[in-house]
């Protein structure tokens, strides 16, 4: 076990994260200065296309999944937070704005956007690059 820190609205709350083995999932976003480590199988695989989701994304949709937040921890940096509305918080890369999570307040989970784990990444491009 190890402790994972949650950022809530301004607030920090500590957590411990449980590791239950090797993390299931490892990635990091657009610039790298924030990465994580996810612990447990993501659950609801999802696109959202409400207004406040078309916002965070600048774009008509937004792809996220469920892991609960005991099962989550930032590995590299830290996000920033934007209070978008009276039921929760999301939180995005501060140097180059990629959205990255949110959690509606006083919920266990955490919602993720996806994105493509680094290995992932690299085997699609040498599959690209080999045609």
């Amino acid at each position: 076990m190890f402790h994972g820190i949650v950022w809530l609205a301004g607030q920090v709350d500590e957590i411990v994260v449980k590791r239950v083995g090797p993390a299931v999932l490892t990635g990091g976003f657009q610039c790298g200065a924030v990465r994580q480590e996810i612990y447990r199988k993501p659950v609801n695989p999802h696109v959202c296309h409400c207004r406040m989701c078309q916002k965070a994304m600048g774009g008509p949709i937004a792809a996220y999944a469920a892991v609960k937040a005991c099962g989550f921890a930032w590995t590299h940096g830290e996000p920033k937070l934007f209070k978008s509305s009276s039921i929760m918080t999301p939180g995005f890369c501060s140097d180059c704005g990629t959205p990255l999570w949110f959690r509606f307040d006083g919920d266990s989970w955490i919602g993720f956007t996806l994105w493509v784990p680094r290995r992932a990444r690299s085997r699609v491009a040498r599959a690209r690059l080999r045609r």
